[in-house]
């Protein structure tokens, strides 16, 4: 899609939240594939106040990880570990249930 094409569709997605129309799922799509973090971003954000004002909701979650160590070396992790690495883990069923008590 060329850029001004591109300018055209995000034009027409900032009119549908700002008037409070529902996106579609090509809309989506586009959002998807969008590079333009900060216009969804602002956008996202519009919503957001629309639906909840200035209130923030935390969820607290725990993650769950019974070992680091990865056959994998995907360039943007620096959580995992060869098994025979300083640092590395693995645990047992009983450890990860101490770990959640």
């Amino acid at each position: 899609m060329k850029l001004e094409a591109q300018e055209e569709k995000m034009n027409e997605i900032k009119w549908k939240v700002e008037n409070g129309i529902r996106l579609t799922f090509e809309d989506g799509l586009f959002l998807y594939q969008s590079d333009d973090l900060l216009t969804i971003g602002q956008l996202a954000n519009k919503v957001n106040l629309k639906l909840n004002g200035k209130k923030v909701y935390f969820i607290e979650n725990m993650s769950l990880y019974f070992t680091n160590v990865c056959e994998e070396k995907c360039a943007f992790c620096h959580f995992r570990k060869d098994e025979v690495e300083e640092g590395s883990y693995t645990l047992s069923s009983e450890q990860m249930i101490q770990y959640i008590d």
